[in-house]
């Protein structure tokens, strides 16, 4: 094929000549790849935004395209991600393969981009790696491949300098993807530049009020990745008893406890807001057994949920201390599973909330929440938690990516 795309008017370019024979469909098959791949996108984040600024037919025409500069690089890997989506999530093969046909050119090319100064910090690199990262979260190609991604991720946006780049456009981006930046920081035990001044500044514009608070939360789980790759440094020390060592430990205790003392001011002012509280929805198991939660919106139960995944979070790194004040390690877990048994608690209200939706999966934050909740609960349970983690195991898996339910 040696005829370039951009020598026809866009409308009139034939398929069978932008693709090999072997792998040529119909438009309207490629239409159905998309429009069914796009619930897991979520709608009004960053890739949904891209995908709305052109009609499908363009999107389309763009990822069948031969490879060119980068900004036909999002339709290749969004085109890619779409077929191989559709095709695993109905056991299809033929199509799983001929997705990754499409994504080995789209890496091809998205590899070419990042060798060139003058792309590999653009928005369009930076779209078709996520999208990448998502794929490998719901169709795993290998351990931990997901978590090279989103740590990809970073070093991308670390490129930028969030003060040149903070329209309300770039903002939504980072935003889009900042939940797979944290969540990858923290299992790999490094620290993520969401914990910088200069990000946490930039990612409060054009915020409301509501969002403004779930900005705190982001920013304990920011400081949270600091602690845990202090506490991988403290772990490789070869006297961890040395003043020095004690010294460093004691330091990420106090501010862990700063962390944990800041979320408890979040929860109750969080408390005095009245669309957010909850109610037991009652139930036959015996009292003693924690109830579900119903909520006024959907909202507030991703919000609950949100807080308690930090809340686990800041616990783990209290818990992993030697400490050195009155609360034991004991405590710590205790109040880890406590809130584990309340991201538990939202999980019926949120899948039957979700399972009418048009993006059915919904929030990313709460995929985290119910994934951090089966790690924390997954074993040596009492009969009242194995009641919750039985409920979690059904439903949680409904809305929850594969990768982070195995990591």
């Amino acid at each position: 094929m040696t005829a370039s795309a951009t020598s026809f008017p866009e409308d009139m370019i034939p398929l069978n000549r932008l693709i090999p024979e072997r792998l040529s469909m119909k438009s309207v098959e490629f239409e159905v790849y998309i429009c069914y791949a796009r619930r897991h996108l979520g709608r009004g984040r960053a890739m949904d935004l891209a995908m709305q600024k052109q009609p499908l037919s363009a999107i389309i025409a763009a990822g069948l395209s031969p490879p060119s500069r980068a900004d036909k690089l999002f339709p290749k890997a969004l085109l890619s991600f779409a077929i191989v989506v559709f095709g695993a999530e109905h056991h299809q093969a033929a199509i799983v393969d001929k997705g990754y046909l499409f994504l080995g050119g789209a890496l091809k090319q998205l590899n070419q981009a990042l060798l060139d100064p003058t792309c590999y910090a653009r928005d369009e690199v930076i779209l078709s790696v996520a999208a990448l990262a998502i794929l490998e979260c719901l169709v795993p190609t290998g351990t931990g491949n997901h978590l090279k991604h989103m740590l990809g991720l970073e070093k991308l946006l670390e490129l930028r300098d969030p003060a040149n780049f903070s329209s309300w456009e770039s903002i939504e981006l980072y935003k889009s993807i900042r939940h797979m930046v944290l969540f990858a920081t923290l299992r790999t035990g490094k620290p993520s530049i969401f914990a910088r001044p200069e990000w946490k500044s930039v990612l409060r514009l054009y915020c409301s009020d509501d969002e403004l608070q779930e900005e705190e939360l982001f920013d304990v789980l920011a400081d949270c990745t600091v602690l845990s790759s202090e506490l991988k440094v403290l772990s490789s020390e070869r006297d961890p008893n040395s003043p020095q060592a004690k010294h460093k430990r004691n330091d990420v205790e106090q501010r862990a406890l700063a962390l944990l003392d800041q979320l408890h001011n979040w929860k109750e002012g969080r408390n005095n807001v009245e669309r957010t509280r909850v109610s037991e929805v009652p139930t036959c198991v015996p009292s003693s057994w924690p109830k579900t939660y119903e909520f006024s919106n959907e909202a507030a139960a991703v919000m609950l949920m949100f807080y308690n995944t930090t809340l686990i979070c800041v616990l783990n790194i209290l818990a992993s201390l030697p400490t050195s004040s009155c609360l034991s390690h004991e405590f710590h877990q205790f109040s880890a599973r406590r809130a584990a048994m309340e991201i538990c608690r939202c999980v019926p209200y949120y899948t039957r909330v979700r399972s009418g939706q048009e993006h059915p999966h919904g929030s990313p934050v709460a995929h985290w929440a119910i994934a951090t909740a089966w790690q924390v609960l997954s074993d040596n349970t009492s009969a009242g938690e194995k009641h919750m983690v039985d409920l979690l195991s059904i439903k949680g898996k409904e809305v929850t990516a594969k990768a982070l339910w195995q990591d």
